[in-house]
């Protein structure tokens, strides 16, 4: 029996030497084995055999699938080449068949990337060389953000070297966006990218939160690719949004107040309030201030306010502050009030008493001055605490009528008043006699006070002292009268 292939062409049996298969008439014979065959698109990655395309600067596994890839299986070391090997480094085949090899894979950034630039595969056996070569493309990874440091922010701060961390960042600089928190930016800094990672500078917008007591912005960071523009995969972005970074509101801040007329007893005065974040922000002043008018922008806040005649004042005696429309407080900032604070003489008289013949009494007329600017003080109420000590005649002392606190309080128009000290009568003896300065005791002590109706404190604004005797009047050391422009501190 001649070696071959034998056909059965009938039901009828054959006594022959030949042992094996009978193969079917209509059968062809065994193709014979020849070169690979790669298959058209039969490159692909070899966990998603859909993705015919890897990407720059990534590592993993191709898939090849075709015809004569494992030779008559004696072969398993067939040979699987590139035409970019500095690139694209391809290893042993990590599996073989006839019709599908693995090969690990690196690729590294230099590459030619994009649909116009395919790169050839080819597999060798002991057969012969594929032909023609199937194509690998390479594609740039869609970029992914992990984190972002030195969150929360702040708005109206500025943070430098926040780090965006993540892949496939590309290594021409990024441009990063941020969105949700008003004019809120990224500025790369210059020498700090790389693939995985990217600084730069944040700068919140003093307003990104609105009136809410925060926000989340959205950061998005575009790759530039690896030197020959971004090169998208199908289905891919050069774009890596990052949600849910948190703004929060600023507490707003003062830095100065001013305050025109700056007058206890002012109706209508400005309050000028500069700062930051004072957009929709709600004053607030000390009592007896009443606020009728607010506008302004998120650095200055002007008022319209009346300053009650009650209100405390001095250098740097009150505060103001302001609370953000999302709850936020800033620290108080002193301002100045201008209000009585001391008396002048502008006239002195000596006479007698009502009724009087021979008994003297010393009349002076002061001034008030306001404590801070030194000028002359408008029409205020005034009062006064007189204390008489040492009565010296042989009669009774009389009743004395004066201005009480709270009781019946004078008013200085213009801000001027006239006080008179001396007795009552010419009756009183010896000659001589009344409230004398004695053993270092003072006659009469008198403090004039500003009285504004409601207060529950006067503020001083002179102190007298002296004596009264039916014959001379003593105020502060002076004799009978006191020179026009004598001070009279409080």
């Amino acid at each position: 029996m001649v070696d071959g292939a034998y056909y059965a062409s009938s039901s009828e049996t054959a006594d022959c030497s030949y042992y094996g298969e009978f193969l079917d008439a209509n059968q062809p014979p065994e193709q014979e084995i020849g070169a690979p065959v790669i298959n058209p698109g039969g490159v692909t990655d070899a966990l998603d055999t859909s993705m015919g395309w890897e990407y720059v600067d990534t590592s993993g596994y191709i898939s090849i699938w075709g015809l004569w890839l494992d030779a008559d299986k004696t072969d398993m070391n067939p040979q699987v080449t590139v035409d970019d090997p500095t690139h694209i480094q391809l290893g042993t085949p990590s599996y073989v068949s006839d019709g599908q090899i693995n090969v690990p894979f690196t690729i590294t950034a230099g590459v030619a990337t994009g649909g116009g630039s395919p790169h050839n595969i080819t597999v060798t056996t002991t057969y012969g060389t594929s032909e023609p070569p199937d194509e690998l493309y390479i594609y740039d990874a869609t970029p992914a953000i992990q984190s972002v440091s030195q969150t929360p922010w702040t708005a109206g701060s500025t943070y430098s070297g926040v780090t965006i961390s993540g892949s496939n960042f590309g290594t021409i600089c990024p441009s990063v966006a941020i969105s949700g928190a008003g004019a809120t930016t990224f500025t790369v800094t210059t020498g700090t990218c790389t693939n995985s990672s990217v600084q730069g500078t944040v700068r919140v917008d003093p307003n990104a939160t609105g009136s809410s007591p925060s926000v989340n912005a959205t950061l998005t960071l575009t790759s530039g690719g690896y030197g020959q523009g971004f090169q998208s995969a199908p289905g891919g972005s050069s774009q890596a949004p990052f949600p849910g970074v948190e703004v929060l509101a600023a507490a707003p801040t003062i830095t100065r107040v001013t305050l025109s007329p700056n007058v206890v007893g002012s109706n209508g005065a400005t309050m000028t309030i500069n700062g930051t974040g004072l957009s929709g922000a709600t004053p607030y002043l000390p009592s007896g201030f009443s606020i009728t008018k607010t506008s302004g922008s998120s650095t200055q806040m002007t008022l319209t306010v009346n300053i009650a005649l009650s209100v405390s004042y001095g250098t740097n005696c009150c505060y103001a502050s302001v609370q953000s429309a999302a709850g936020k407080s800033s620290g108080s900032a002193v301002f100045t009030v201008d209000g009585p604070g001391y008396l002048v003489v502008t006239g002195s008289s000596m006479g007698h008493c009502g009724g009087c013949s021979t008994t003297v009494k010393l009349f002076e007329t002061y001034q008030i001055m306001s404590g801070v600017s030194k000028t002359a003080f408008s029409t205020v109420p005034v009062c006064e605490t007189p204390v008489l000590s040492n009565w010296s005649c042989s009669q009774a002392q009389s009743g004395m009528t004066y201005n009480r606190c709270n009781v019946n309080p004078g008013t200085a128009t213009g801000g001027a008043f006239t006080d008179g000290w001396g007795l009552t009568s010419d009756t009183y003896t010896p000659v001589g006699c009344g409230y004398p300065t004695s053993g270092g005791s003072q006659g009469i002590t008198d403090e004039w006070l500003f009285n504004p109706a409601g207060a529950t404190v006067q503020w001083k604004m002179g102190n007298l002292y002296g004596y009264i005797l039916a014959n001379s009047v003593s105020i502060n050391g002076y004799v009978d009268g006191m020179p026009v422009g004598t001070l009279i501190e409080p």
